[in-house]
C-alpha cells in the first residue's frame, strides 16, 4: 500500500538518501552536505512542499514543490523533483506523488 506524508526535519537523512540516489542516476553533482542543507531551508519554507512515500512501510519515494510569483501568471507551483527508487516503479508511487502535488497547488490557489 502507497501512504504519503509531509516530510520533516527528522527525515533529512532519508531524503538526503533518496536524493542522491536520483542524482546519481541522473549525473548530478550536489554534495550530501548541500543536499542536506537545501533539505533543511526547504522544510523551513512557507513555498514548499516535501513529501515521502512509502510502499508496504518501506520509505520509496519523494516530491518536492514548489510556489512562485510570476509576472505573467501570478502565483505558480512546480513539481521541483520527484524521484522513486527503482524497487518501487510502476506500482503508482509517482502517480501518487504528482496527485498530491497537484492538490497542493490548488490549495494554494497557484496556476500550474
Amino acid at each position: 500500500m502507497i501512504e504519503l506524508r509531509l516530510a520533516t526535519s527528522d527525515d533529512v537523512s532519508v531524503l538526503v538518501g533518496l536524493a542522491r540516489a536520483f542524482y546519481d542516476e541522473d549525473g548530478f553533482a550536489t554534495t550530501d552536505a548541500e543536499l542536506a542543507h537545501n533539505f533543511e531551508v526547504l522544510l523551513r519554507a512557507d513555498n514548499a512542499h516535501l513529501v515521502l512515500a512509502t510502499v508496504d512501510g518501506s520509505v520509496s519515494g519523494f516530491a518536492l514543490s514548489t510556489t512562485g510569483f510570476v509576472l505573467e501568471s501570478g502565483l505558480v507551483a512546480e513539481l521541483q523533483d520527484l524521484y522513486v527508487a527503482p524497487a518501487a516503479r510502476a506500482r503508482g508511487v509517482g502517480t501518487a506523488l504528482i496527485e498530491d502535488a497537484a492538490r497542493w497547488a490548488q490549495s494554494q490557489s497557484a496556476v500550474l
